[in-house]
């Protein structure tokens, strides 16, 4: 099986070198590369150019793509509508494969004709812990924000499984969007939706959660990554929060409806967000977190009043 990679990246070249690097390295090495940039300099195409010169096995079709508009979902669209693999992967420009990423992957899709899609094993360099961490899992338990294993809630929320590291095959519905492997056949005519801008938020869950309603979707021990979480390129906590939102919200109408029990159960859980935000404010008095507080609190009453943007 033929992998295609895209990443998409916009002003973080010393996280895609590294990136690349490991992909440079990989015992089952991708067919093809396609990079798509949306950088405001040219820091990034340089790195994907010395990249080639000084790795003469890597792939022939290795590609680079330059995108004025600052838009995730469409570079990533971009990326689809040219790969010719038989699994396509997205990956984020801060992470690092470990050498066998896609030997693992690849095997994984071979072994099991059902597969839509697969995602790998993600470590992280501060891994959430502790009482506050405690707190907050069982706030978004109790309030159907999540259950912690890559499912879609009653009230339309769930995470992808980002916050440990597996030990075991998951059945999911959701891939953490740092690194999803789809079979191209499985993807069909689906796209990123280009609702989500910018930055955008949930639209790897979005996309993973229709893959996996037609095919099964899965999280694996033995492929391995580590996700650098680069700092660049982010919106503040504020502006993050009234995204994240808004998001939410966007996918609970396309996919919960508008029934009197589903628009309850989303906003039973969006006053449980409202409560973490606020709990995270009391713990340390920031004014950062208040901002974000005030954001979640204005975010969630305009949903309420029905004068969010859909």
């Amino acid at each position: 099986m033929k992998v295609s990679v895209v990443i998409p990246t916009m002003n973080r070249a010393a996280d895609l070198k590294k990136a690349l690097d490991s992909l440079m390295i990989q015992t089952r090495p991708p067919y093809e590369i396609i990079i798509v940039d949306q950088s405001t300099n040219n820091e990034s195409k340089i790195v994907v150019s010395e990249t080639k010169l000084a790795n003469p096995q890597c792939p022939s079709r290795f590609r680079y793509f330059e995108q004025e508009e600052k838009s995730l979902v469409k570079a990533r669209n971009r990326g689809l509508s040219l790969v010719e693999g038989d699994i396509v992967s997205f990956l984020d420009d801060d992470i690092v494969l470990y050498p066998d990423y896609f030997e693992k992957v690849v095997a994984c899709f071979e072994a099991d004709s059902a597969l839509g899609a697969v995602s790998g094993n993600t470590f992280v360099k501060d891994k959430s812990s502790g009482l506050k961490w405690a707190l907050r899992k069982a706030i978004m338990r109790l309030f159907l924000i999540s259950n912690f294993d890559g499912r879609m809630t009653l009230s339309g929320f769930g995470y992808p499984i980002y916050e440990r590291e597996i030990d075991r095959r998951i059945q999911v519905e959701f891939l953490p969007g740092c690194n999803m492997n789809y079979r191209r056949t499985s993807i069909g005519d689906e796209k990123f939706d280009e609702w989500f801008t910018g930055y955008s938020f949930r639209e790897d869950a979005d996309f993973s959660y229709r893959i996996a309603r037609g095919s099964n979707a899965v999280m694996i021990p033995d492929a391995k990554l580590h996700h650098n979480y680069s700092t660049s390129n982010r919106l503040n906590q504020a502006e993050l929060k009234q995204m994240e939102m808004r998001n939410f919200h966007h996918l609970f109408k396309k996919y919960k409806g508008n029934g009197p029990v589903a628009k309850f159960l989303f906003a039973y859980s969006l006053f449980g967000l409202m409560l973490i935000d606020l709990l995270e404010f009391l713990f340390n008095r920031k004014a950062v977190k208040f901002d974000k507080l005030m954001a979640s609190v204005g975010s969630t009453f305009s949903m309420i009043l029905g004068r969010s943007r859909a």
